[in-house]
């Protein structure tokens, strides 16, 4: 279930503004504990199948760094995904509620 969740919550952090991988690691570290590969691997995994692109942002102050940016194909998914979520929310909390 974590596998599923993260990928969510990747895209769910590109909605608004394009991030970098170490970045977007650390919002999900807050709440769930992961390593950061886990992040990197789902980062390729979504770039693989179009629902972000990645690219290289030059800079002089800076290190240059990956940054990823969620397509429109990313946002479709991200849609569905959150639809799966809120679905499966609502089954398991009126579960929990008929038991005792």
């Amino acid at each position: 279930m974590k596998k599923g969740i993260i990928e969510l919550i990747i895209l769910k952090c590109l909605k608004n503004k394009d991030m970098y991988a170490y970045e977007i690691n650390k919002i999900i570290n807050k709440t769930i504990d992961t390593n950061e590969s886990t992040v990197y691997v789902n980062l390729k995994k979504l770039v693989e199948n179009k629902y972000l692109i990645m690219y290289q942002k030059n800079s002089l102050v800076e290190i240059n760094r990956k940054y990823y940016q969620i397509t429109s194909l990313g946002m479709q998914r991200l849609n569905s995904l959150l639809e799966e979520w809120n679905n499966f929310y609502l089954t398991v909390n009126q579960l929990l509620d008929n038991i005792l």
